[in-house]
C-alpha cells in the first residue's frame, strides 16, 4: 500500500478544509488548537529573544558554552538509539492496532521530543545571562532565571494542547477509534521512561562522582582550603588541572540541565497527559446510568469528552496570565513572588473553569476540578513547610553527631512530610467521586495539574540557578553574586520539591483515574459488568507482582547508579584528561554573507574552546568525550527498564483481567507512596546541604567541627540524590507505564 497516492492526497485535503470549516463553527478542538499554535508561536519568539543575546563576559560565556556542548552530545546519543525504539515500537503498534494508533503515538513522541529540545536549549542559554544579571542586582537575576524557565513550562505545555486537539478532532464522536488517545499516552510515557532514566542516572553518578572526586582532592588543597565545602568556592580546581575538577563540575551541570528540564518536564507533562486521557477514555465508555446518577441527563457523552480538552487548555491560558504577571510584581524577594504569582495562577484558573461549567455543564462538575486545584496548593504549601525550616535545623542538629543520625533524620522527615499530603489527596477522592464519580476523579486530577505550565516554569528556574550558581563560583566573581546565584539556588531547589510533589500527588489521583478507565474499558469491551474479586487468586498474585515490580525497580536503579558513578569517578581520575593539542582551522571570510555568518560563528566557538583550555583548564573535546562514554554506558544499564516494557505488555495478555487489576492497583498506591517520600526526604536533605553552605558563605568564622559536620551533610545529601532524582522519577514513571500499557492492551484481552 502506497501512502503517496492521490486517494491520500484528498483525503488529507478534505480533512484540513474540514477543519478550518470547524474552526470557524467554533468547534473546541479546532480552537484549542489555534490557542496552542499562538502560545506556541510565543515560545519561539521568546527563545529566540533569549538565543541571540550575546553575553558580554568571555569567561562565563565559555562555560555556559560548555555545558551545551555536553548537552548537544547527550542529545545526539539520545536521537539514535530512541529513534531505533521508537521505530520498533511503532511498527508493533501499527501491525497489533492499525495506522490510526500509529499516528498518534508518533504524535506523542514528537510532542516529547521537541518539547526536551526546546526546554534544554532555553536553560543552556539562560544560565550564564543569570550571572550577569546577579551582577546588576537580585531582582535582574531572578528575572532572567524566571523567563527562561518560562519557555520550557509553554513549550511543555501548547506542544501537549496542540497535538490532543489534533488527534481529538480526528476522533470526533467516533468512539471504535478512540482508545487511539490512548496511543497518545503511550508515546509520551515511552519518551518519559528514556529520558528521566536514562537522565537520572547520568546526572546522579555525575553529581556524586563529583562529590567524590572533590573528597579525594581535600588532602591535596588542605593548605589552600578551611574545610572540605569550601574547595569549590576556593576555585583550589584551578591550582590542580590533572585531577579534572573542573570537568566535573560542568559534567554535573550538564546533568542538571537533563535531568531537571528534560527529564522532571517529561514527568509532570506525562502526569498532565494521562490524567486527560483517563478523563476522557471514562467519558467514552460511561454508561447512561453513571450519566444520570452522578452528573445529569441533559448532559451528552460529547460534552463530558470535550471537558478534559476545555481545562487543559484554560490552565495554559492561566499558565501565560501568570507568566505576564511576573513584570508587574515586586521582584525585591522572590519566593514571595513566586507565592503571590501561584496562588494568582490558582484563581484565575479556577474563575475560569468555573464560568464555562456554569454555562455550559452541571455546576456540581466544578467541585472536583475545585478539589484538585485546592489541593495541589495546599500540597505545594505543605512541601515547602517540611522541606524547610524545621525539618533543615533538625537534620543539621543531628548531622553534629555522625552520617547515621544525618540520615536517621531524614528520613524520619520525609515518613512524616507526606502524611497530611496522602490524607488531602484521599479527601479529594472522597469528594470527587461523590459529586460526579470515577469521571470526577479524572477531573480532580486535572483540577491539580493543569497549570503545570506555570508549575514548570518555577521549577525550571533552579536548574538555571543552579549551574548560575556554579559558573559564577568557577568564574572567580565576586562574592556579592555568589550569594544572589546561592540564593536563588536554594529558591529552585525548593521549587523543584514543590513540583515533584505536585507531579506525583497528580500521579495518584491520574493512577486512579487510570485503574477507573480501565475498569471501564473492560466493561465497554466485555458489555457486562466486571466484579474484581480480591480473593480470586489471579488477583492476589497481580497485588503481589505489582509491589515486586517496584521493588525490582527500586533495587535495579540503585545498582544502576552506583556502578554509573564508580565508572565516571574512574575516568574522571585518569590522567589522558587535560589540555588537549587541537588543530583548528583558519577561518578566513569570502564575499558570501551567508557562508561568512557562519564562519564568524566557528570563529567564536574556537575561542570560546581556547578560554575553557587556557583559563580553566579542561578542554571541550574532553568533555565530548566524556559524555559520549558516559551516555552510552547509561543506554547500556537502561536496557532492563526496556524489558519491563516488554514484558509488561505480555504479562498482562497471558494473565487476563483480574490479574493486570492486581497489578495496577498494588504497584499504584505502593509505589506511588514509595515515591512520594523519596521526593520529599531527598529534597529535605538537599535544602540541607544548600543552607548550611549558604551559612557559611555569609559567615566566614568557621567552628571546630565544621569539616566533621560537612561530612555527614555530604552524606545525606549523596543519599537524597539517589532518593529525589533516581528512585523516585523512575518508579513514578513505572508505575503510570503499567497503567497506560494495561488500557491499550485491554481491547485485545476480551476478543
Amino acid at each position: 500500500m502506497s501512502f503517496f497516492n492521490n486517494d491520500l492526497f484528498v483525503q488529507c485535503k478534505e480533512i484540513f478544509n474540514n477543519f478550518i470549516t470547524a474552526l470557524f463553527d467554533k468547534n473546541i478542538y479546532a480552537l484549542s488548537f489555534v490557542f496552542g499554535c499562538v502560545v506556541f508561536f510565543l515560545v519561539c519568539l521568546l527563545y529566540l529573544n533569549l538565543r541571540f543575546k550575546k553575553i558580554a563576559d568571555e569567561k562565563i560565556e565559555a562555560l555556559s558554552f560548555a555545558i551545551r556542548c555536553g548537552i548537544n552530545v547527550f542529545l545526539n546519543y539520545f536521537n539514535r538509539i530512541f529513534l531505533v525504539v521508537s521505530i520498533l515500537a511503532g511498527f508493533v503498534i501499527f501491525k497489533v492496532f492499525g495506522l490510526v494508533n500509529l499516528a498518534s503515538f508518533i504524535g506523542g513522541i514528537i510532542v516529547s521530543y521537541v518539547s526536551i529540545i526546546i526546554g534544554v536549549k532555553s536553560v543552556g542559554k539562560g544560565e550564564g545571562r543569570v550571572v550577569i544579571g546577579a551582577k546588576t542586582d537580585e531582582s535582574s537575576a531572578f528575572s532572567i532565571s524566571f523567563m527562561s524557565g518560562s519557555i520550557s513550562g509553554l513549550a511543555f505545555s501548547s506542544l501537549s494542547l496542540i497535538v490532543i486537539s489534533l488527534i481529538m478532532y480526528r476522533i470526533g464522536d467516533n468512539l471504535d477509534i478512540m482508545n487511539s488517545i490512548i496511543a497518545f499516552a503511550l508515546g509520551v510515557a515511552l519518551t518519559t521512561l528514556f529520558v528521566r532514566t536514562v537522565g537520572g542516572m547520568y546526572a546522579k553518578s555525575a553529581d556524586i562522582s563529583s562529590y567524590l572526586l572533590q573528597e579525594s582532592l581535600v588532602d591535596k588543597c588542605s593548605k589552600n582550603c578551611n574545610n572540605k565545602s569550601n574547595i569549590k568556592s576556593e576555585n583550589t580546581y584551578i591550582k590542580d588541572k590533572s585531577d579534572n575538577l573542573s570537568l566535573s563540575y560542568i559534567a554535573d551541570n550538564i546533568g542538571d540541565c537533563i535531568n531537571n528540564i528534560a527529564g522532571l518536564g517529561m514527568d509532570i507533562l506525562e502526569a498532565n497527559i494521562s490524567a486527560v486521557v483517563s478523563s476522557i477514555i471514562i467519558a467514552s465508555t460511561i454508561t447512561v446510568v453513571d450519566i444520570s446518577r452522578y452528573i445529569s441527563v441533559d448532559i451528552t457523552r460529547d460534552y463530558l469528552i470535550f471537558l478534559p480538552v476545555i481545562i487543559s487548555a484554560i490552565g495554559l491560558l492561566s499558565s501565560l496570565i501568570g507568566i505576564f504577571a511576573f513584570k508587574f510584581v515586586p521582584k525585591s524577594n522572590p519566593k514571595k513572588t513566586l507565592d503571590i504569582l501561584s496562588l494568582f495562577t490558582s484563581v484565575i484558573f479556577c474563575l475560569i473553569v468555573f464560568a464555562v461549567i456554569y454555562f455550559m455543564y452541571p455546576l456540581k462538575l466544578f467541585i472536583p476540578v475545585l478539589s484538585g486545584a485546592l489541593v495541589g496548593f495546599l500540597i505545594s504549601k505543605l512541601t515547602d513547610i517540611f522541606t524547610n525550616g524545621v525539618s533543615i535545623r533538625h537534620i543539621l542538629s543531628h548531622s553534629k553527631t555522625t552520617p547515621a543520625g544525618n540520615i536517621i533524620a531524614g528520613i524520619s522527615s520525609g515518613f512524616y512530610s507526606i502524611i497530611i499530603p496522602v490524607i488531602l489527596l484521599i479527601s479529594t477522592m472522597f469528594i470527587s467521586f461523590k459529586f460526579a464519580g470515577l469521571y470526577g476523579i479524572s477531573l480532580a486530577a486535572l483540577g491539580l495539574i493543569s497549570t503545570f505550565a506555570f508549575v514548570l516554569t518555577i521549577s525550571s528556574g533552579g536548574p538555571v540557578s543552579d549551574n548560575a550558581h556554579s559558573i559564577s563560583i568557577m568564574s572567580l566573581q565576586k562574592e556579592s553574586v555568589n550569594k544572589i546565584t546561592a540564593n536563588l539556588d536554594i529558591l529552585g531547589n525548593t521549587s523543584a520539591v514543590m513540583t515533584k510533589a505536585i507531579a506525583i500527588s497528580a500521579s495518584i489521583l491520574t493512577s486512579l483515574a487510570l485503574f477507573a478507565a480501565y475498569k471501564q474499558q473492560v466493561e465497554f469491551f466485555a458489555i457486562s459488568r466486571v466484579f474484581i474479586d480480591v480473593i480470586n487468586i489471579n488477583t492476589l498474585i497481580g497485588l503481589f507482582i505489582g509491589a515486586l515490580i517496584v521493588i525490582m525497580a527500586i533495587a535495579y536503579i540503585v545498582r544502576s547508579v552506583e556502578k554509573m558513578a564508580d565508572l565516571m569517578l574512574d575516568w574522571l581520575q585518569r590522567s589522558s584528561f587535560g589540555i588537549c593539542e587541537i588543530v583548528r582551522d583558519k577561518v578566513v571570510l569570502g564575499k558570501n554573507p551567508i557562508k561568512n555568518f557562519f564562519m564568524k560563528k566557528k570563529e567564536y566557538k574556537q575561542k570560546l574552546e581556547l578560554v575553557c583550555e587556557n583559563v580553566y583548564g579542561f578542554c571541550v573535546y574532553d568533555i565530548k568525550g566524556f559524555m559520549k562514554k558516559s551516555t552510552l554506558r547509561s543506554f547500556r544499564y537502561f536496557i532492563i527498564p526496556l524489558l519491563f516494557i516488554i514484558f509488561i505488555p505480555v504479562l498482562v495478555y497471558i494473565m487476563g483481567v483480574e490479574f493486570v487489576a492486581g497489578v495496577m492497583i498494588s504497584s499504584f498506591i505502593f509505589g506511588t507512596i514509595i515515591s512520594f517520600f523519596m521526593y520529599n526526604t531527598g529534597g529535605i536533605w538537599d535544602n540541607a546541604k544548600k543552607a548550611e553552605y549558604l551559612r557559611r558563605l555569609n559567615n566566614k568564622k568557621s567552628k571546630d567541627n565544621d569539616n566533621y559536620l560537612n561530612d555527614n551533610i555530604l552524606v545525606g545529601d549523596i543519599v537524597g540524590d539517589y532518593f529525589k532524582d533516581a528512585i523516585g522519577p523512575f518508579v513514578n514513571i513505572i508505575v503510570k507505564l503499567i497503567s497506560v500499557i494495561a488500557l491499550v492492551i485491554a481491547p485485545l484481552m476480551l476478543k
